[in-house]
C-alpha cells in the first residue's frame, strides 16, 4: 500500500512538472528565433526602410510633421524578445503648421530628423488572434524619443512610447525578406490605434509639445520593414 502511495505521489509530481514546463514554454511566446528552433539569432544586426505612405507625426490639434523617407539606421537583437541601440532617420520632413522644413538642431536644410537611441520588445496585442506588437521606447534611463526644430524656431519634443503591429507570424523570414511593421492612427487626431499589450499594465503612447506648450497625445503613422542578417521566424 505504501508503495502504491509513493508511486501515486511520484506520478502527480511528474504531471505537475510537465504542466509547469508546458506553461513556461507557452509563456515564452511571442519570440523571434531561428526558423523551427528556440535558439536566438546569432547575427544581431537589423536594418529597415519605409514602406507605403509617408511617415506622419500628428498631435491632438491635427498639426502634422510629414516625412518622405524613413530608415532604420541601427538596431541589435537581444535575446528572443528585445531590440536595443535603435536609431531611425526620417528625411524630407516638413511641418503642416507653416510648411517649413524640420531638422534636428544643427542639421539645417535637409529635412532630417534622427531619433534618440531607442529600444523595444515584442509582446501580444491579442494572443487568441496571434496578433503581435512591438513596443518602441527611449533607451533605459531616457525619456525623450526625439527633439527637432521646424523653420529654426518651432522646437518639438516627443516623449513616451509607441506600439506597432508586426507580422509575418509563424513563417520563415528568409535572408533578404522582412517583417512588416505598421503604426496606425486611432479614432481621432493624436490617437494611436494600439496602446495596450497583454501582460503589461497601463497604456503606451507618444506625447509631443511645441516650444513651451504642454505635452499632448500624438500618434505615429508609418509602415516599414525590418530585415535580419540571417533567416528568422516570429513565433506566436
Amino acid at each position: 500500500m505504501r508503495r502504491v502511495r509513493i508511486l501515486g505521489l511520484a506520478l502527480v509530481a511528474v504531471f505537475v512538472m510537465s504542466a509547469v514546463a508546458v506553461a513556461s514554454a507557452s509563456a515564452a511566446l511571442p519570440e523571434l528565433t531561428k526558423p523551427k528552433s528556440t535558439t536566438e539569432l546569432t547575427k544581431k544586426g537589423l536594418k529597415g526602410k519605409k514602406l507605403g505612405a509617408n511617415p506622419i507625426l500628428e498631435n491632438k490639434k491635427s498639426e502634422k510633421v510629414e516625412c518622405t523617407e524613413a530608415e532604420l539606421k541601427s538596431g541589435e537583437g537581444k535575446g528572443t524578445k528585445e531590440v536595443t541601440k535603435v536609431k531611425i532617420l526620417f528625411s524630407g520632413c516638413t511641418a503642416s503648421f507653416g510648411f517649413v522644413e524640420c531638422n534636428n538642431k544643427g542639421k539645417n536644410g535637409k529635412g532630417e530628423i534622427e531619433t534618440n537611441e531607442l529600444e523595444g520588445e515584442i509582446a501580444y496585442i491579442n494572443k487568441s488572434k496571434t496578433e503581435v506588437g512591438f513596443l518602441l521606447k527611449p533607451a533605459t534611463g531616457q525619456t525623450v524619443f526625439v527633439t527637432f526644430e521646424c523653420g529654426g524656431i518651432a522646437k518639438q519634443e516627443v516623449k513616451g512610447s509607441v506600439i506597432s503591429k508586426i507580422g509575418e507570424v509563424n513563417k520563415e523570414i528568409k535572408t533578404g525578406e522582412h517583417l512588416t511593421v505598421k503604426y496606425k492612427k486611432g479614432a481621432g487626431a493624436g490617437e494611436q490605434e494600439v496602446t495596450k499589450l497583454e501582460g503589461k499594465t497601463g497604456e503606451f503612447f507618444l506625447e509631443s509639445k511645441l516650444n513651451k506648450g504642454a505635452f499632448e497625445k500624438s500618434n505615429e503613422q508609418a509602415e516599414g520593414s525590418v530585415e535580419f542578417e540571417e533567416a528568422a521566424e516570429l513565433k506566436a
